[in-house]
């Protein structure tokens, strides 16, 4: 939930249309930053890892991993564009905070901070 409020907090300066911009733009970046991660394990053989998303499995292979990713960020866009106007934020605000949650949970698995 603080993560959505933060989110929703930077963007309260935009206007209506460049805030549905911005939130597609920010869902579809933390989408590639979790399809990186996701990737990187992948490649490594998740050594250990598994990957906590059931839609994947536990040790989805790269090509897997891509078809996932290149799906979601394809479906985000097609919300994104067949939603009303004043619902069109909706699903890359919710995408963005889960996706943020994830990244950070996955930033010690893949040394984004040192470990």
């Amino acid at each position: 939930m603080q993560i959505l409020m933060l989110v929703v907090a930077l963007m309260a300066g935009c206007s209506a249309r460049s805030f549905d911009r911005s939130t597609l733009i920010t869902s579809t970046a933390m989408l590639a930053w979790d399809w990186s991660q996701t990737r990187g394990m992948a490649e490594r053989g998740w050594a250990g890892m598994e990957e906590d998303n059931p839609i994947l499995g536990p040790t989805p292979d790269t090509r897997g991993v891509d078809a996932y990713f290149a799906s979601t960020i394809a479906i985000n866009f097609v919300l994104w564009m067949v939603l009303p106007p004043r619902w069109r934020s909706v699903i890359p605000v919710a995408v963005t905070a889960v996706q943020a949650r994830t990244v950070m949970d996955n930033a010690p698995r893949t040394g984004m901070f040192g470990h």
